[in-house]
């Protein structure tokens, strides 16, 4: 913690945060709004997933002068209520807020050629939590679920983006909002080389969005009977110098027959 308070205070990552975090306070008593964020913060680098684990954190006289908090770290309550506050009062705010953030943080490592995996998964809710959902949940049928619809930067398995949804919004067209948002946020020269996804991603939603943005992309396909029926029709009509060698010995092919 000590090492990364003072890279992220040193080069004013963590100021910016603070001063473009929508969080107010107009009570005189109301701790101020840089401890709140630096609990959260040295909260997560020490592994706090619940806001009880932030009352380890109380006294820790060391870590708070890392990050220049003016006292000391904040009790757990005085987050979950600042917390509370701002999310009621404008949720899209918040949302800008933490999505620049997000994209601060690996804004520099896009400049490099890279490829955007795209997935979901199921995250098992075990108490009373906000999008608990009962839905897809095939570890614990009947189990309430949120879904999460992650984008990794492939071969770094770094987070690109996330978004939390509710339990029955598991299928991957929920994701396509956000993460083409984000896509969309990106320099020219920051956009993925290739887009990578799964089953649930090879479908014309997914396909025209990645032609429309000049996305180079690699999708499995459904083998319903009109692409079983296509896949015959190309094997039949065309001859053997339309087919190239790929990689792992495929054969691969382009056509404009549908």
């Amino acid at each position: 913690m000590v090492y990364f308070g003072h890279f992220i205070y040193t080069n004013g990552l963590f100021d910016g945060l603070v001063e473009s975090c929508p969080l107010t306070y107009t009570s005189n008593n109301a701790p101020d709004k840089r401890n709140v964020l630096g609990t959260v913060v040295c909260g997560i680098i020490n592994g706090a997933w619940r806001y009880a684990h932030l009352s380890h954190l109380h006294g820790d006289e060391l870590c708070a002068e890392t990050l220049d908090l003016r006292g000391a770290f904040v009790s757990e309550d005085s987050v979950r209520r600042g917390l509370k506050k701002g999310t009621k009062t404008d949720w899209d705010a918040w949302d800008a807020w933490l999505a620049k953030a997000e994209l601060e943080s690996i804004l520099p490592l896009l400049s490099v050629p890279y490829i955007l995996d795209l997935d979901t998964s199921v995250k098992q809710i075990y108490g009373h939590q906000e999008g608990a959902e009962v839905g897809y949940n095939p570890t614990r049928r009947g189990r309430p679920s949120q879904s999460l619809h992650v984008g990794f930067i492939g071969g770094l398995r770094m987070l690109f983006s996330v978004d939390v949804q509710g339990g029955k919004a598991h299928a991957a067209s929920y994701m396509a909002e956000r993460v083409w948002a984000r896509v969309d946020a990106l320099p020219l020269s920051c956009r993925p080389s290739l887009i990578r996804g799964d089953i649930g991603f090879g479908n014309e939603g997914y396909l025209c969005a990645c032609e429309e943005r000049n996305l180079s992309h690699l999708f499995k396909l459904k083998m319903t009977s009109r692409v079983k029926n296509l896949t015959r029709k190309l094997a039949r009509d065309l001859s053997a110098e339309d087919w190239k060698v790929g990689s792992g010995g495929w054969e691969i092919t382009e056509s404009a027959c549908l």
